[in-house]
């Protein structure tokens, strides 16, 4: 029996930095067109039809260029999948590596490895079930420009180049290497424009007509590794200049979903599937969402959804060793969300670690560039109370868990990155294994405890929460226990002197329970926050913040939920996005950092799905 054919996408794009000299481009690299309405099935039948109208330009079994012997550190870029399945051996049509080069003489070359090397002269091959097709972005924004397709036409073996719009614009030539697995296509950067920059990803279209029964169904690689862009010959330029550091925020934008049936801002990476335990996921970030292409770090909110176990998520810039760090901790079951600040990877994207089954929301509140305003780390341990263990440097480590009541003052400047001037730092902070329910509260040493709280959790609980601190005096920031827990702290960036960003001590801007109080007295004791309500919360010129802030940074608490819902933040003034920033069941209290966009007369709105208290701490703003 025939199966259907498996399309074998590496969720990769890898980004190639070439001159803009050349030939002269094709009418129809210039042209804007829509996104292809063809499968990559539909290509390869069209790319057989259009070499064959151009025979000439169609080779045989014999190579037109060697790609034997190609590595990916002889290459611009390249990624190398070690099992993409986890099904040693191999199933056919798993994609193993993927490469691209740019040549001073003018090419783009673009190739990808195989798992199983089926001959171009196979049945599979010549009937137009099975071949290669490369997606080609020319200016970074996530959007689809070119593809390039390699075919079987009655014997011999060609390729072709088509634009978004399925037009044809270019033949090209092959490379085959049976010994290496790998097909290959090599054209004129003309073609398709003579583009600065290109971000490519790989497919195979597998359709097995030899009754094996062998077909692959993971589309995500499980192990996954990167090797960046490399300036290795003539034409290759460097990179354009990153501005001088800049904060941009942004209404909330969704950017991964990995449900079925939902949405994201632009369709991408929506329904890709509940996450596998082991598996890394790489998706794109730059050019999506009103992210800029030169972005150095991102504002993400990270939502673990039916975690089918106890895990975590460790996020990190794509090109980068997965360090040792999480930035959201999760039990069997629960529903829970973190904000991430996290370094922009290779060709603007950012990989996401899982260790246990669970599906993936992910959406996008800000970016940054790097300079004065923000400088974004590799995440790095600062601390670790439990024995066994390790930081970064060996400082903090197996400390012992932390007794109620106690404060740890701890050292951050010079170590992990940070440097000895910095003003603030982005922590992941996590309460592990509480003894009973409590808070902790983290504020530069130096200054009084705040009546604010950074991390909230039950007896049990192990809860992560992103926190921006000043940094204190001798470069340490403190964090005040109120129940015995253990406790682990991760850094992810810091904010220089000459920062626009600035913290504050932490305050209070809202608490609807009766009895207690704010900075100021607004908003304090106004009740539970209805199902659907939205409450429009005044930040500027309180609690340290002024009237011109542009944003802020806020913590913001579920207390007592009546029912499980969530909580989403965004700018007065703008419609509510389709976004969450805390997933909460009934009964629960949950922190979760948020960095929002400052509305119309300086003020944030919180829709609350089901009933729940609330409470709303500011860390600090930009102007």
């Amino acid at each position: 029996m025939r199966l259907t054919p498996t399309k074998l996408l590496v969720l990769l794009s890898l980004a190639v930095v070439g001159s803009s000299g050349g030939l002269t481009p094709h009418a129809a690299a210039d042209a804007e067109a829509p996104s292809s309405a063809r499968t990559n099935s539909e290509r390869i039948v069209a790319a057989r039809e259009a070499i064959e109208a151009r025979s000439s330009s169609a080779t045989t079994r014999a190579e037109s260029f060697a790609i034997a012997g190609r590595t990916p550190t002889r290459t611009e870029a390249a990624g190398q999948f070690l099992d993409p399945i986890g099904d040693v051996p191999f199933a056919p049509g798993d994609v193993t590596v993927v490469i691209v080069d740019a040549h001073s003489s003018g090419l783009i070359e673009m190739v990808v490895g195989v798992s199983v090397y089926e001959s171009p002269l196979s049945a599979n091959w010549q009937i137009g079930a099975t071949g290669p097709v490369w997606d080609i972005d020319r200016n970074l924004d996530g959007v689809l420009d070119f593809y390039a397709v390699m075919a079987n036409v009655g014997g011999t073996v060609g390729a072709a180049v088509f634009d978004a719009a399925d037009r044809f614009v270019c033949t090209a030539q092959v490379g085959l290497s049976s010994v290496n697995r790998m097909y290959g296509v090599r054209f004129p950067a003309s073609c398709v424009g003579n583009p600065q920059s290109i971000l490519f990803s790989a497919a195979i279209v597998y359709d097995d007509v030899s009754n094996t029964g062998l077909q692959s169904v993971d589309l995500v690689p499980d192990d996954g590794g990167w090797i960046g862009p490399l300036a290795n010959d003539a034409f290759v330029t460097t990179p354009p200049p990153v501005p001088s550091g800049v904060f941009q925020s942004l209404d909330p934008a969704r950017l991964v979903e990995s449900r079925f049936g939902q949405s994201t801002v632009d369709g991408q990476f929506n329904g890709i599937g509940t996450r596998s335990a082991g598996s890394i996921t790489q998706f794109v970030v730059a050019g999506r969402g009103g992210v800029p292409s030169t972005a150095s770090a991102v504002v993400l909110n990270v939502t673990a959804i039916e975690a089918r176990s106890a895990g975590y998520f460790t996020v990190f810039p794509c090109g980068s060793a997965q360090p040792n760090a999480s930035s959201v901790n999760f039990a069997a079951g629960q529903t829970v969300a973190n904000a991430v600040i996290a370094k922009v990877g290779v060709a603007g994207t950012v990989c996401l670690f899982s260790p246990s089954v669970v599906d993936l929301v992910v959406d996008v509140n800000g970016s940054f560039s790097d300079g004065p305003v923000y400088s974004s780390l590799n995440p790095s341990r600062l601390a670790e109370t439990r024995p066994g263990l390790s930081t970064v440097d060996g400082q903090f480590n197996g400390i012992g868990t932390r007794p109620a009541g106690n404060t740890l003052e701890l050292t951050v400047t010079g170590r992990g990155g940070v440097p000895a001037d910095a003003s603030a730092v982005v922590l992941n902070v996590t309460a592990v294994d509480a003894r009973g329910a409590g808070y902790i509260t983290v504020f530069p040493c130096g200054s009084s405890q705040p009546n604010a709280s950074s991390v909230n959790f039950a007896a049990g609980q192990t809860v992560a929460n992103a926190v921006i601190a000043r940094v204190g005096i001798g470069g340490r920031v403190c964090i005040f226990s109120q129940m015995a827990s253990d406790l682990v702290v991760d850094v992810n960036g810091f904010f220089g002197v000459a920062s626009s960003f600035a913290s504050v001590v932490p305050a209070r801007l809202l608490e609807t329970r009766a009895g207690l109080a704010t900075v100021d007295g607004q908003f304090n004791g106004i009740g539970v926050r209805g199902a659907g309500v939205v409450t429009e919360l005044v930040v500027a010129g309180r609690g340290g913040v002024p009237i011109n802030a542009s944003t802020v940074v806020l913590n913001v608490t579920v207390t007592g939920a009546q029912a499980a819902g969530f909580v989403t933040v965004f700018p007065c003034g703008s419609a509510r996005p389709n976004a969450s920033n805390l997933n909460y069941t009934a009964g629960q209290s949950i922190p979760n950092a948020v960095v929002s966009k400052v509305g119309t007369s300086g003020r944030v709105c919180i829709f609350t799905l089901t009933a729940t208290d609330l409470i709303v701490d500011v860390n600090g703003y930009f102007v």
